[in-house]
């Protein structure tokens, strides 16, 4: 009886903690992203930043806010890298940002904002800084780029033969790409979005962020 007793409360512990474990995510769920305005799906060397007079209706669009300041209850920096064809692709700067940014309270004209997910250099260093402490996923920050990204399709590139989209989150293949969660744990998680062959994957892929 002690037995049954004790493995029932493991299961209930385990149950609690997996249940616990989930994180609510952010934003609005199945948004078509070719639906979205200014969306780039073009090839990789015609991807900009993304920072226009659609990136704010983007964000309206996914359900994510145009912050006037950067937002400290959620900080959590990860890595992304991109590859076509085994080239890497250069993130850029500014990501998320609008043009009259200041980081100070109050609107200083209409692209004074600042997305919860952006980067703000060239390094790929992925920031997500929240005033919640909600999930947001990996399509939501290609949705603020506003490069086209969907399980099978990155910028005008789509699956076509061996030529496919890799998503791989330290090392390991993602299934459902856009809905891969941004860990919530400072530099804990290297990203890696490829197109190509198998042959043209990067060797090797990253396993965790780097310099840890």
């Amino acid at each position: 009886m002690f037995g049954v007793i004790a493995v029932g409360l493991v299961v209930v512990v385990v149950a609690f903690l997996t249940k616990s474990s989930k994180v609510e995510l952010a934003g609005k769920r199945g948004v078509d992203p070719g639906t979205l305005p200014g969306i780039q799906q073009t090839d990789q060397t015609k991807w900009t930043n993304g920072v226009d007079d659609t990136l704010k209706q983007r964000l309206s669009a996914i359900g994510l806010p145009a912050l006037p300041e950067e937002a400290g209850r959620l900080h959590s920096d990860q890595q992304l890298y991109v590859y076509v064809h085994g080239e890497q692709v250069q993130v850029p700067a500014g990501i998320g940002i609008g043009s009259q940014f200041d980081n100070a309270a109050g609107s200083a004209g209409p692209q004074d904002f600042i997305s919860i997910l952006h980067t703000h250099d060239t390094t790929g260093l992925l920031h997500q800084e929240a005033p919640d402490q909600r999930g947001y996923t990996l399509g939501q920050f290609f949705d603020v780029w506003g490069v086209y990204f969907t399980r099978t399709c990155l910028g005008n590139l789509c699956n076509d033969g061996q030529n496919i989209v890799r998503v791989y989150s330290n090392g390991q293949l993602q299934d459902d790409p856009r809905n891969l969660v941004i860990s919530q744990t400072l530099k804990s998680q290297a990203i890696t979005v490829t197109y190509g062959t198998e042959a043209e994957l990067p060797d090797p892929i990253p396993d965790s962020f780097p310099g840890t």
